[in-house]
């Protein structure tokens, strides 16, 4: 212990120590509290998911699926099943089909956004992740006495000074469907609390740039990124879209953290389904 403060005295690190210290106490609280899982909500949830996968995967089968020519009895042809998780197997029957591809990933899936196939293949990647990475290891961690899960926390375990989390990682559940993080909840008769800060991270950029529009828009409770948009899109603030707030968030935060115009080109593919020339992007930027 003498060495660690000689050596935290040297690096001057004595303030960062004294707050990592106070949290301590917090975050072993965290730890032996727990958090509780509705069982009930989860059964129901799981359902559901396990119905949209069956729907999504009979609508893929019968729209993808080829016959096998190899396989003939009495002049009929014998149709195998095609493997929706294999890339290949599944690049080479959307190729079948007359799509000009060469991954399937969400990239590639983005540019047929508003195709019912790729919709369906959309919501049955988001069905089997839900399944295997999530509903499936959950009720392992679950203690039986409590109905509680009891996650690791480390209060300093990413590089930038944020927590992590392991052994169920309540910090990276599923926010895209909605319904998931409505199992982890508060006992009958408790409530949950939930405070969080406001754009913190960008509230910090705006102080440390001095930027008057940042800091006038701060202080004046308003809202930046329907600001920013307000400007790209030269619309009336009050007429700003849900969309074209969500660019400009895009924006917002991309441009600060040094994204360049083909990441934020690709961004706003995935974020919005609109494929913007990079010269538009340049506008949006500029």
């Amino acid at each position: 212990m003498k060495q660690q403060r000689a050596k935290i005295a040297l690096l001057g690190l004595e303030n960062i120590i004294d707050i990592e210290m106070k949290c301590l106490p917090s975050v072993v609280g965290l730890e032996l509290s727990g958090f509780y899982v509705d069982f009930e909500k989860f059964e129901e949830i799981k359902a559901a998911i396990q119905n949209k996968y069956q729907e999504t995967e009979a609508f893929l089968q019968k729209e993808l699926n080829t016959f096998d020519k190899q396989c003939q009895l009495d002049g009929t042809f014998v149709s195998n099943n095609l493997n929706l998780s294999s890339p290949e197997q599944l690049k080479q029957a959307l190729r079948n089909k007359g799509y000009d591809i060469n991954k399937t990933d969400v990239k590639t899936r983005a540019k047929y956004a508003n195709d019912p196939i790729f919709q369906n293949l959309s919501a049955f990647k988001e069905a089997e992740t839900l399944l295997k990475m999530f509903i499936k290891p959950l009720p392992s961690y679950i203690n039986s006495k409590t109905q509680r899960v009891y996650s690791d926390f480390w209060q300093y375990g990413a590089a930038s000074g944020r927590f992590t989390c392991g052994r169920l990682n309540l910090q990276q559940q599923p926010s895209r469907f909605k319904d998931w993080r409505k199992i982890f909840t508060a006992e009958p008769g408790n409530k949950l609390i939930v405070a969080d800060y406001s754009q913190i991270e960008l509230r910090i950029i705006g102080q440390l740039a001095k930027d008057k529009q940042y800091i006038d828009a701060y202080n004046k409770s308003l809202d930046l990124h329907r600001n920013t948009a307000a400007v790209m899109f030269k619309v009336p603030v009050d007429q700003v879209t849900k969309q074209q707030r969500r660019i400009a968030k895009s924006v917002n935060f991309g441009l600060n953290y040094g994204m360049g115009k083909r990441s934020l080109k690709e961004k706003l593919k995935l974020e919005t389904g609109i494929d913007y020339s990079e010269g538009e992007v340049e506008k949006f930027i500029d």
